[in-house]
């Protein structure tokens, strides 16, 4: 049975709760006011570096042009701040009205949802950085709401709505083309839900997948002839290639000039133990196959070589992309390996979590929190087929494993780039405990609240 709408108006001060509490976690729980990142003077100073997209350099060249040169960081931090209140509560009003939410259980989930943004308290939070996330963990928000809304409602209004957000996020940091993955993955869930003749609708979903594995294979085919450049890829080619390097892969080009800036650049990342045969064995394995820094290094050894040999002829840029495939696809299988330990951590951190002294209970604890998510909607689903709680759950449960999977496929799995729905998963969680206590309590009715 679907949850009620009541046409009640909301009283004001159930808006003025959530902005009091909003106003002071965003703006007063930071430790700094304004919290200056290894990355903001990219952003700060842009000048059509790869991998940036223009969204945030331009919010931040508009700030300077409203407010002025000298407190127009202030402005940035506010407006974050602000955006970060509103997204937050409309999405938790949202969901009250879906779900008949009383006033503390909206409390309760608007707690959970600040959970991401206080990742890096408390030296500061999300929204006092100069960095993409203090725009796109609120705008995220906004659109899991519009893909909760097309997964529950299937209205083509809300699928325009959630690609369009996805579009925008996607303009605001490279990393949010996982966005377009699990919009995809909603399209065809709508698809088989919405057409009658389910053979047609499996047919239609698997032409779909069939074709996005095409369009997968010749982007493949682009990376693996080096032809294909898309913002940020060459730096995260280095990132994960060079990672794998060994002193033998000398040999894998073909001219003494490439073969001398890979000897230069290799011994570079070894002095900065920046490669894998410096990685610990244990759990914490994760921490060191993360290494953001190597495309800068390798840059620095190639203009070192230029430097000493001037009459070379490689290109830095070039010969530092050719280093990265190269490597890449030559440690393809330990490439996978190191990917799929860096998921593990991934899956970790989007929902709880990394404790060094107890992180081997993270694990089992991470595990455990999953496996409610999966069971307590299954069981809800048993009992009431189609349970609004139960779908919410096990939408996000598949969002982070795609945002999970891809991001790490793609780029690096760091913290930041995949806790964006940790607050909206424990969201889901209270809601799937609420319909079970419904559903196999005493007294139960069958009937909502």
């Amino acid at each position: 049975m679907r949850s009620s709408v009541t046409g009640k108006k909301r009283p004001p001060y159930e808006y003025a709760v959530l902005a009091v509490m909003g106003i002071l976690f965003y703006f007063c729980a930071s430790g700094q006011w304004i919290s200056l990142e290894d990355d903001s003077p990219i952003y700060l100073d842009y000048n059509g570096y790869e991998g940036v997209m223009p969204v945030y350099p331009a919010f931040l060249r508009l700030m300077k042009l409203v407010i002025g040169a000298e407190h127009y960081l202030d402005g940035v931090v506010v407006v974050q701040s602000c955006l970060a209140v509103v997204c937050t509560m409309v999405f938790v009003l949202a969901l009250k009205k879906r779900f008949s939410l009383k006033l503390w259980e909206v409390i309760l989930l608007y707690a959970a949802c600040m959970l991401p943004f206080s990742i890096e308290l408390p030296k500061a939070g999300i929204t006092h950085m100069i960095m993409t996330e203090g725009l796109s963990y609120a705008l995220f928000y906004l659109y899991f709401l519009f893909l909760i809304n097309y997964v529950m409602d299937r209205k083509g209004r809300w699928g325009l709505c959630m690609y369009g957000m996805a579009i925008v996020l996607l303009l605001v940091r490279s990393q949010m083309f996982m966005l377009l993955l699990s919009s995809f993955a909603a399209f065809l869930y709508v698809l088989l839900r919405r057409m009658p003749d389910r053979k047609t609708a499996v047919k239609a979903a698997l032409g779909l997948v069939c074709a996005a594995a095409a369009v997968g294979t010749l982007f493949f085919a682009g990376l693996r002839t080096g032809k294909l450049q898309i913002a940020q890829l060459s730096s995260v080619v280095v990132i994960r290639g060079f990672y794998e390097a060994e002193p033998e892969d000398r040999d894998l080009f073909q001219t003494a000039e490439m073969q001398e800036a890979f000897d230069m650049a290799y011994a570079a990342a070894d002095e900065q133990h920046y490669l894998y045969i410096h990685a610990r064995k244990d759990l914490y394995m994760w921490k060191d196959l993360v290494c953001d820094r190597l495309p800068m290094v390798v840059l620095d050894a190639l203009t070192q070589y230029i430097t000493v040999y001037p009459e070379a002829t490689l290109r830095r840029g070039d010969a530092m992309r050719e280093m990265g495939y190269t490597l890449l696809f030559h440690h393809f299988g330990r490439y996978l390996y190191h990917t799929f330990r860096l998921m593990v951590s991934g899956f970790i951190a989007a929902v709880f979590w990394q404790i060094e002294p107890i992180y081997l209970l993270c694990h089992i604890i991470t595990a455990l929190i999953y496996l409610y998510a999966i069971a307590g909607s299954v069981l809800c689903l048993k009992k009431e087929r189609g349970c609004p709680a139960a779908v919410f759950m096990l939408t996000v449960t598949g969002f982070i494993l795609i945002m999970v999977t891809s991001v790490n496929l793609l780029f690096v799995g760091l913290q930041r780039y995949v806790v964006y729905a940790m607050g909206i998963f424990y969201c889901g969680a209270y809601l799937v405990l609420r319909e079970l206590a419904r559903l196999y309590g005493p007294g139960r009715s069958g009937k909502r609240a």
